[in-house]
């Protein structure tokens, strides 16, 4: 099975959530074994170069932000990742101007959609490997196991999160085997939400403040019990969690089979997880993608027609 990236450069443009800043962001295609790479183009920096990995994770409050030893930084890296990889491509060089990934909608969406409908370049000339859950490995937060998650063995990636807020979003629990084009069909259009009784302190502690209700955003209002806009799925929120997850995964920088548990789970207890799981080499094993896996694997055979049809 081949490494993929992207079959020319595609650009995207919009304002970071968190930091209300516009972002210019191009996504150029890339070699074989290059992995996801940011190079960030704002700010006097002597390394700009920030590789998507989970090593290199240097927050993760509301969304994860990485950095390397120079001080470059990009935040909100988690829903590009996840449509890079739930297209299948493993290698791209994203230049960026600005400190976070533009938010676009609040989901994954835009990006996919450019993806696909610019196409995928395979790369048959190197095989891909990928990350097998040998062993379970559980990460606890602050010794709550009312917040956790966890990886197990399994054929392909399976994924189970559960969610608690209050109404009107509530309790929610989905399980979903994301297969070939599932990431894109089932979590990509999913969007960034929050209570309407946060916005006042998210913006306090400078964060939200690019986040425009109907834009970019959905707003869950715990006082009234409405919705701002209305949801596009009965189960956005939980699958917008999952989205997360899933850009998460690919900071390990291969695909990952396995099964994700996650209880009342965000960025910090997946990433968390990620250090959980490369911390013994008895955890895991690196293989190559062979024919085997194709039934099985994230991003495989995805074409335009996963894309989903808003509502």
């Amino acid at each position: 099975m081949a490494q993929a990236t992207v079959s020319r450069s595609l650009e995207f443009s919009g304002t970071g959530l968190h930091s209300g800043h516009s972002v210019d962001l191009v996504v150029h295609p890339a070699d074989v074994n290059h992995g996801i790479i940011f190079r960030q183009a704002s700010g006097a920096f002597a390394d700009r170069i920030i590789p998507a990995h989970y090593l290199n994770v240097a927050d993760t409050f509301r969304c994860t932000t990485l950095a390397n030893p120079s001080g470059a930084s990009v935040k909100t890296v988690e829903h590009i990742l996840a449509a890079l990889v739930s297209c299948g491509i493993g290698n791209a060089l994203i230049d960026i101007d600005g400190p976070e990934v533009p938010a676009m909608d609040g989901s994954a969406l835009p990006f996919a959609r450019k993806i696909l409908d610019t196409g995928i370049r395979w790369q048959p000339e190197a095989p891909l490997r990928v990350v097998r859950v040998r062993r379970p490995v559980v990460a606890v937060c602050n010794g709550q196991p009312s917040v956790q998650a966890s990886l197990s063995p399994h054929d392909g990636l399976r994924m189970r999160i559960e969610i608690d807020y209050p109404e009107p979003i509530g309790h929610q629990v989905q399980e979903i085997v994301l297969r070939n084009g599932m990431g894109v069909s089932e979590l990509s259009a999913c969007r960034t939400f929050c209570l309407g009784s946060e916005i006042g302190m998210l913006q306090a502690a400078g964060l939200g403040l690019g986040g425009v209700v109907g834009q970019n955003v959905v707003v869950a209002d715990d006082r009234t019990g409405s919705w701002r806009p209305g949801r596009r799925h009965e189960y956005e929120c939980v699958r917008h969690k999952m989205l997360d997850a899933v850009g998460d995964l690919a900071l390990v920088g291969m695909p990952v089979i396995g099964k994700f548990v996650g209880k009342r789970s965000g960025h910090t207890i997946n990433i968390k997880l990620l250090n959980e799981l490369f911390s013994d080499t008895a955890n895991y094993e690196v293989v190559d993608a062979d024919q085997a896996f194709l039934k099985d694997m994230l991003g495989v055979d995805v074409t335009a027609s996963d894309l989903p049809l808003l509502r």
